[in-house]
């Protein structure tokens, strides 16, 4: 649970914060050593509740009671406090976020959604059958190193999830140049799409940008 403590429910002197006696007893004698309190309080080492420390300083338990907002487009400002009884509930305006925060974070997140999809793999078709290709980083150095030392005349048994291709050297020439076409795609990609988020001079044109395309249900 969290507490403020507070001078007439007026000026937030703690908080909020969880229970720390010893935190809490010191600030009080603060306040009674500075004359801001007239008589000294000690407080429970235990977690007590509502706790009136006289003077008009009371230890109130707080509750938070947050708008629905998206983070991205939208920033809270607060807490503002308000008193029921003997207790307080912390809540938060919503306010649309700055234009060039918001074109940064969206950015951000093409940037990393580039980079899942150079990742992702894609396909090719080798000797007739449809091969699934690792396109990480690790994975295309190795298979570009393993081409770069390949004679046109040799052979390369090659393991793909679909099994072992013994690949010629067109062959694995064709799965290279189709990675480097499917890399090129996903930067190209996200260079068109930072220049839309560039070029939006609203906040409702920035979100009608798709960064993630939303996941098909099942069955559809």
């Amino acid at each position: 649970m969290d507490y403020l403590l507070v001078q007439n429910r007026e000026q937030i002197i703690l908080g909020p914060m969880q229970w720390k006696p010893r935190y809490i007893q010191s600030e009080l004698n603060d306040l009674v050593d500075s004359g801001e309190k007239a008589t000294k309080f000690t407080i429970s080492p235990t977690d007590s509740g509502y706790v009136d420390c006289s003077d008009g300083y009371e230890l109130i338990p707080v509750t938070f009671t947050f708008a629905d907002h998206d983070p991205v487009y939208q920033y809270l400002e607060g807490p503002f406090y308000t008193y029921e009884g003997n207790t307080a509930i912390g809540a938060y305006n919503v306010h649309d976020g700055d234009i060039a925060s918001i074109k940064g974070t969206l950015i951000n997140q093409v940037a990393t959604e580039r980079y899942r999809r150079e990742n992702a793999g894609t396909t090719v078709t080798i000797q007739g059958q449809e091969i699934s290709v690792d396109t990480s980083r690790d994975n295309r150095n190795t298979l570009i190193q393993a081409f770069l030392l390949m004679d046109v005349a040799d052979t390369l048994q090659w393991k793909f999830p679909e099994g072992f291709v013994n690949l010629t050297y067109t062959d694995i020439e064709t799965v290279v140049k189709t990675g480097a076409l499917y890399i090129q795609e996903q930067f190209n990609w996200e260079k068109i799409t930072c220049d839309s988020i560039q070029s939006c001079v609203s906040i409702e044109e920035l979100k009608a940008i798709v960064i993630v395309e939303p996941a098909v249900p099942m069955g559809v």
